[in-house]
């Protein structure tokens, strides 16, 4: 199990009739320095992570874990079509912040973090993957805490975009950064705490785990993917005898959409009176991928 102790958060619906949101001068405001060169991807790094430890001084042996299907997508573009559309040679700066771990640099720089620094990207299964990841490291003592944040920017020509992920071109999109610091389940307070996250291998598996949860909670949410939508329908829970109420919050479609419905969750039910009330709130996400595989969180709130 993962206590969730902080959450900060960036979201904006993308249209391509207004340019992308501008992010410079937030950046340059939470963080500790201005950072020269960097590109969009790193920007929404800094400020989702920078909202989560606003406030915290954390040990600097903190366990960085970074999540995102595509990247630094805009930057990536725009080297492939000095290179390939105009026959340049890429900036240097444009050049290194198409790797992955730049990021992840200027988050530990800008955090003063010195341990464990990981990208991982799992397609649209980002955010379980990064949490299998840190709930390894805290469970073997590696780490004491994670940071963990899942992030997938905004990109112009929507239509395009989405013929990038697969999805219908008139799709409504959004970009996000979704960041999470975590430690080992202890007996102090927490925002949330992670249950269990875990990737199986069939829809007769993905069956078989709701069922052994179906006597858990009274209060609990399902948030399901498109691909889990057709694996398991309403008719299927109903089978299962689950009494469950989808959520599913106004968030445009980004492949780290996940992500932000999790943390929208733990935001809406913390402090709540219902939650008073009615014991504990509890969400499960059910997200599929092109192998058959589900990926599975359950969250508890209160």
């Amino acid at each position: 199990m993962l206590d969730v102790i902080s959450l900060g958060d960036y979201y904006a619906a993308i249209d391509d009739a207004e340019s992308l949101p501008e992010l410079r001068d937030e950046v340059n405001r939470i963080c500790g320095e201005r950072f020269r060169r960097i590109d969009r991807f790193i920007q929404l790094c800094l400020l989702g992570s920078a909202r989560c430890a606003q406030g915290l001084v954390l040990d600097s042996q903190t366990g960085l874990y970074i999540g995102s299907r595509f990247a630094a997508l805009c930057n990536t573009i725009k080297v492939q079509e000095q290179m390939f559309v105009h026959g340049q040679i890429p900036k240097p700066a444009n050049f290194i912040n198409t790797l992955s771990n730049s990021a992840g640099y200027y988050v530990a720089r800008n955090l003063k973090l010195q341990g464990k620094n990981i990208f991982v990207s799992r397609g649209n299964n980002s955010l379980e993957a990064a949490l299998q990841l840190a709930q390894l490291d805290l469970q073997t003592t590696q780490i004491d805490q994670a940071l963990i944040g899942v992030v997938d920017e905004g990109v112009p020509e929507q239509a395009a975009h989405c013929r990038r992920m697969g999805i219908a071109e008139d799709t409504e999109l959004g970009e996000g950064s979704h960041w999470f610091l975590v430690r080992r389940e202890s007996d102090s307070s927490c925002l949330a705490r992670v249950v269990d996250v875990r990737t199986l291998s069939d829809e007769s598996a993905l069956r078989d785990w709701l069922t052994d949860y179906q006597a858990r909670r009274e209060n609990t949410y399902i948030y399901r993917d498109a691909v889990c939508q057709g694996k398991i329908t309403e008719t299927h829970l109903n089978g299962l005898n689950l009494c469950i109420e989808a959520y599913e919050p106004p968030l445009k479609y980004y492949p780290s959409r996940t992500a932000g419905i999790l943390s929208c969750f733990i935001k809406e039910k913390i402090g709540r009176q219902e939650i008073d009330k009615q014991g504990q709130a509890a969400l499960i996400t059910l997200c599929g991928d092109d192998a058959g595989r589900s990926h599975v969180t359950y969250t508890v709130v209160g």
